[in-house]
């Protein structure tokens, strides 16, 4: 099962049954294996939080060490050094020039 699928199963249920809301908030962990049987590794952390509608949480991604398209773009052209800043105009790799 991949993380998408058992993630909306999880949510689904959370919208349906309350009792299955409230021990999702309290103990992500127990409530995910039950419904799912998925059991996430022990350093995996899980926080499971309510919107309302006037709170939104921002979740940033988790860094990556993949290349952007941009970055891809200028290795792939020949280009040399960090990619991820033109050797010539010491830029990030794809920002416009100086106005």
């Amino acid at each position: 099962m991949t993380s998408k699928t058992w993630v909306e199963q999880v949510i689904a249920k959370a919208w349906e049954d309350a009792a299955f809301k409230q021990e999702l908030l309290r103990n992500p962990r127990v409530a995910v294996q039950k419904l799912t049987g998925v059991v996430l590794p022990d350093d995996f952390e899980l926080n499971v939080v309510e919107e309302t509608q006037n709170t939104l949480y921002l979740v940033l991604p988790a860094p990556t060490d993949e290349l952007s398209d941009a970055e891809l773009s200028f290795v792939a052209g020949g280009g040399w050094g960090n990619p991820r800043r033109n050797p010539i105009s010491r830029r990030p790799v794809g920002s416009a020039p100086n106005s």
